[in-house]
């Protein structure tokens, strides 16, 4: 395990120097700001695995006792007990694994194509972030999924640790991470595009749509997709805010200065 760390933050190191040869990128790669970012990242996946290593399976008398007493769930969440659709799941499947292709539209376009080694600095860094955090804060809280209180569901599979797993939702914070990480880069690079107001729509729907599957589907309450739509979509949109390029010659500042009746102000920014 120390060996493949050690060499994945090696990889990373020569990745982000290699990236600093894209001069006319928006944003700014350095190994005193990203290689703790990326560090931080792999520490919470290993984390998160010993995490998982704590969760313990429900046994049928702790099934019996949550099916028995739906209303210890919150009345906004309640609702979502009785949802179990095998199409719902699957179409949040769908636009799970479809959001992993985001990143790699950027090869699309020829002024970010030329920059994919910042892109994929940053992209790392979402994916890793996000996903220790998730994985991470399931193992620590280990709330049961809806489905354990329905009645109408197979025993089998309330026995498993993934039934233990409900909060936050995974699928919701992947998609969202990745749809507001797609639209910030985007804006980056073509400040000015007709194109803004529909990228970003879809950036805010699609995970809004991944959550509302989690919940018909019974496997998320709506206070667990609500949490990973807002935990993602803030990694996603500041990981590149963090990167953007400052302008040296731009400084923050006030400035007053007098007029022969009255005093002028300008701000800087």
């Amino acid at each position: 395990m120390k060996q493949i760390i050690s060499n994945s933050l090696i990889i990373v190191f020569f990745l982000i120097n290699a990236a600093q040869a894209f001069a006319q990128s928006p944003y700014e790669i350095s190994v005193k700001r990203d290689l703790p970012i990326l560090t931080l990242g792999l520490a919470g996946g290993i984390g998160s695995v010993a995490a998982d290593f704590g969760i313990t399976p429900l046994v049928p008398g702790q099934i019996n006792q949550r099916i028995a007493n739906p209303n210890d769930v919150n009345s906004f969440d309640r609702r979502a007990i009785d949802f179990y659709s095998s199409s719902a799941r699957r179409n949040s499947d769908i636009l799970l694994y479809s959001s992993y292709t985001y990143p790699f539209l950027f090869l699309l376009n020829k002024k970010s194509r030329n920059e994919f080694l910042p892109i994929g600095v940053m992209t790392a860094e979402v994916v890793l972030i996000n996903g220790s955090l998730t994985a991470f804060t399931k193992g620590f809280v280990q709330r049961a999924r809806p489905f354990v209180y329905n009645p109408d569901v197979d025993i089998e599979e309330k026995l498993g640790k993934n039934a233990r797993l409900s909060f936050y939702s995974g699928h919701t914070s992947v998609v969202s991470s990745l749809s507001f990480f797609g639209a910030r880069v985007f804006s980056d690079y073509h400040p000015d595009s007709k194109w803004k107001p529909i990228i970003w729509s879809a950036a805010a729907l699609i995970p809004a749509a991944t959550g509302y599957f989690r919940v018909k589907g019974g496997k998320h309450f709506p206070t667990d997709v609500i949490t990973g739509y807002i935990t993602g979509g803030l990694i996603g949109y500041f990981i590149p805010v963090l990167h953007r390029k400052k302008d040296n010659d731009q400084k923050v500042g006030i400035n007053i200065y007098p007029g022969p009746t009255s005093l002028g102000m300008t701000m800087t920014w």
